[in-house]
């Protein structure tokens, strides 16, 4: 009989043992699980933390890190290095000189350089074309140059080949275009021109393409134009 109690006792003692076993074990368990949501909590608390200071160095850079605002760069018009000034400057006639300028794309306040005139080999816009029924397509040219006398200031295109004065029934004086070597036509029809000596003060090597300057004047004026003796020009009459 007591040695079933005894067996009993023993056996409510492991049962006992086993239960606090495994009490304990929950208990850690539990304790584990709340420490790790705890600290789960935590980083997540942080990360969120850390994340809303990234988005907010994001948002609001520190001045340091801030670059700074840079323009872009535009692109400027290389200055005129052998400039002989605005097209107004070089040539006196106001009205002559937005002509010229309209001629090569440019504005009578442009500067001119010496290179650009030197590239300049005709200007057949001045004279009024009428006759051929080709109106003035620039307003400064043509018709509006009526009342021109001299062309000073054309000097510096000292390459011209051609220049067209029709018509402009006041211009007697072409000083302008003395010692221009590779002038090959001057027409000069329907104007006050008489004399020719300033075409005369060249002399041109005559080749097959070179034979001088011709120069086209009309009918009425032919026996009038004073031609400088021994000189290149051909004198042919038209109109």
């Amino acid at each position: 009989m007591s040695e079933y109690v005894d067996g009993d006792a023993g056996m409510e003692k492991s049962r006992y043992g086993a239960i606090k076993v495994v009490s304990s074990m929950m208990v850690c368990l539990s304790l584990m699980l709340i420490g790790g949501c705890s600290s789960g909590g935590e980083s997540t608390g942080a990360a969120k933390s850390g994340g809303s200071a990234s988005a907010s160095a994001t948002t609001n850079p520190s001045p340091s890190e801030s670059s700074p605002s840079v323009s872009s760069p535009t692109e400027t018009e290389k200055p005129v290095t052998d400039s002989l000034g605005t097209y107004y400057d070089v040539i006196k006639d106001r009205t002559l000189a937005e002509c010229v300028a309209s001629e090569m794309w440019a504005k009578p306040t442009d500067q001119l350089s010496k290179k650009k005139a030197e590239s300049v080999t005709d200007l057949t816009v001045i004279g009024v074309l009428n006759e051929y029924n080709m109106p003035d397509t620039l307003p400064s040219c043509g018709i509006a140059l009526k009342h021109l006398t001299n062309l000073s200031g054309l000097e510096v295109f000292t390459n011209l080949k051609i220049i067209c004065l029709d018509h402009l029934t006041n211009l007697s004086d072409i000083s302008a275009l003395r010692g221009m070597s590779k002038l090959a036509i001057v027409s000069l029809k329907d104007t006050a021109v008489r004399d020719l000596t300033p075409l005369g003060a060249v002399k041109h090597v005559r080749t097959r393409d070179d034979r001088g300057v011709s120069v086209y004047v009309t009918h009425a004026m032919y026996d009038s134009m004073i031609v400088p003796k021994n000189s290149d020009i051909i004198l042919w009459k038209q109109g």
